[in-house]
């Protein structure tokens, strides 16, 4: 159970449909398939073998899905960095994951020739002098199918905002991203009509694995916008008749400030804007639902350490459960609201959010003894609560592929 089983089941039955859309051009399933077959080519090549880290500091560009799927064919590691870091932020995560190789975008060379990591760069879309362009270098190579993967084996590590100390990695086996593409597709009716746009950040665990991740599996497309940009957004939306998007509250608020004539854009294919990252309180969620004529909005939860796969909040809650995460959790996960003696809270009580998944990281990468606690199966390794007492925390409870995150019923 891997993404790229279910990535070259797709090209065998949706060969010629649309994958991605870049820059008004459609790519293929099957031109995507090549393109991952020759990167994991190159990368052998270039040294890396099963178990070793590639780090992809790319924007919205098919270059990171083609190093994306390219790393996993041959066993590889990925590592997506935040492309906003500056280099002592990204020199510690290149140094504590241990990536060998990283795949940035050209744009970024400023950051990169400064880092004190020593690292083999590859830039993608703008090319960099004296540095391999890696969509170049995919040409006239033969490609190669890779290896049989061990679906309980790492497939990435997604480092977290780092808001109690540096930035932990958490590490997600194969077999956890197929079930998060999996579930979030169930709990979001995605199918293979879909037009994901991917506006924010790709990088990030929600837009990675739940929204590219979930659109592959269903066989649908995603529309690449290099970075966001309100009148770019509404513009794209209406062109490539976007049927989903994915962000934080702000890339809907903004266009309504930022854009003039907000009305022009027709906006009527998309079935659901979904936000995560915030809620939206009732007069916000009702000037949204006037401006984009429409009810279809949600909101959903949950955190990279599962999957992240947690709650969502459904259109008709929108007004009445306003600033809510949602009453249930998304197919694939348990969820009960606990308080510190262990009884469920009641309404109106303050208790921890405990969350069970499959989707649940095998772990944080590195982390010492006595510093972290999660489950191989059914083994514990000691772990220690993130952030003070009566903030906002995730722990591990007394099973498997749980974790606690604070909250009020």
């Amino acid at each position: 159970m891997d993404i790229i089983q279910s990535f070259d089941s797709n090209v065998m039955k949706l060969g010629n449909d649309t994958f991605l859309r870049f820059n008004g051009r459609g790519i293929s399933y099957a031109e995507v398939h090549e393109s991952s077959r020759r990167t994991a080519a190159l990368f052998t090549r270039l040294g890396v073998s099963e178990g070793d880290r590639i780090a992809l500091m790319c924007y919205n560009t098919p270059g990171f899905v083609y190093a994306m799927l390219g790393a996993w064919r041959i066993g590889a590691v990925i590592v997506p960095v935040n492309h906003k870091m500056q280099p002592p932020e990204v020199d510690y995560l290149l140094s504590h994951s241990g990536a060998r190789l990283c795949v940035f975008d050209g744009a970024l060379a400023p950051v990169i020739e400064r880092l004190q990591t020593r690292i083999l760069p590859l830039s993608t879309d703008t090319p960099c002098d004296g540095i391999t362009h890696f969509d170049t270098a995919l040409d006239g190579i033969e490609g190669t199918d890779g290896i049989a993967l061990d679906e309980k084996s790492p497939a990435e590590i997604l480092y977290t905002s780092g808001t109690t100390g540096k930035p932990k990695g958490c590490v997600h086996s194969h077999r956890n991203l197929v079930l998060t593409a999996m579930n979030l597709s169930l709990a979001m009716s995605i199918t293979r009509e879909e037009r994901f746009l991917m506006t924010v950040p790709i990088w990030h665990s929600s837009p990675l694995n739940n929204w590219l991740l979930g659109t592959l599996y269903m066989g649908g497309s995603v529309v690449l916008l290099r970075e966001f940009d309100p009148g770019k957004f509404l513009e794209t939306v209406e062109r490539e008749r976007i049927t989903l998007c994915f962000g934080p509250p702000v890339i809907f608020t903004a266009p309504l400030a930022a854009v003039p004539r907000f009305d022009r854009y027709d906006l009527s294919s998309v079935r659901a804007w979904v936000y995560g990252g915030g809620p939206i309180g009732p007069q916000v969620a009702r000037r949204l639902m006037d401006a984009y004529h429409t009810d279809r909005f949600y909101q959903v939860y949950g955190m990279t350490e599962t999957g992240p796969l947690g709650t969502a909040l459904y259109p008709g809650e929108q007004l009445s459960k306003a600033g809510s995460i949602g009453k249930v959790a998304m197919p694939g996960v348990d969820l009960r609201l606990v308080r510190d003696d262990g009884q469920e809270a009641a309404a109106g009580q303050v208790g921890e959010i405990w969350m069970r998944s499959e989707t649940m990281m095998l772990g944080y990468l590195n982390a010492p003894r006595g510093h972290c606690r999660f489950f191989r199966g059914r083994e514990l390794v000691p772990h220690r609560r993130l952030g003070p007492k009566g903030r906002r925390r995730i722990s591990v409870h007394r099973r498997p592929h749980e974790r606690r995150d604070h909250h009020r019923r």
